[in-house]
């Protein structure tokens, strides 16, 4: 099940983030995330286990889909996929036409799921991640083109 985050699953978000990511958020971070109105935050749970979550943040008509996490034994079960494509219809509900993420360019698994959903690569930015260092690729989605 997609949901929108509550304060309840911080937690298990936090937990997930120090699992998955070498450069991590806080549960402060996450927490005060939740309170910003240009934010979209939902997790993917099993029950009342958050197995998975994202996060977007939308100024005008476009979002930068900054957090997209599933646990890794959850993975391959569509829970990334369907974790953005709700991101895209609650920022369409708030006028977002324009969506951007980054992804390291070594997670091809990842890339491949964006592509499936109609994201497109449209750049680059070098050395944009730390332990390890690696290049980013920047991918976008546009409302109206293709549709999720």
């Amino acid at each position: 099940m997609i949901r929108k985050a509550t304060l309840k699953d911080m937690e298990q978000v936090a937990t997930l983030e120090d699992a998955i990511f070498t450069e991590n958020w806080t549960k402060q971070s996450f927490q005060a995330a939740l309170d910003m109105e240009e934010t979209i935050f939902l997790v993917a749970a099993e029950g009342t286990t958050v197995v998975g979550y994202a996060l977007l943040y939308a100024a005008a008509d476009e979002a930068d889909i900054t957090k997209v996490a599933v646990a890794p034994m959850q993975r391959r079960k569509g829970y990334g996929a369907n974790l953005v494509m709700q991101l895209v219809v609650h920022g369409k509900q708030m006028g977002v036409n324009h969506y951007y993420l980054e992804v390291r360019e070594s997670n091809e698994a990842a890339r491949a799921m964006y592509k499936r959903i109609g994201f497109e690569e449209v750049g680059n930015r070098k050395n944009y991640y730390d332990e390890p260092k690696e290049d980013a690729v920047i991918m976008k989605f546009e409302v109206g083109e293709k549709e999720c």
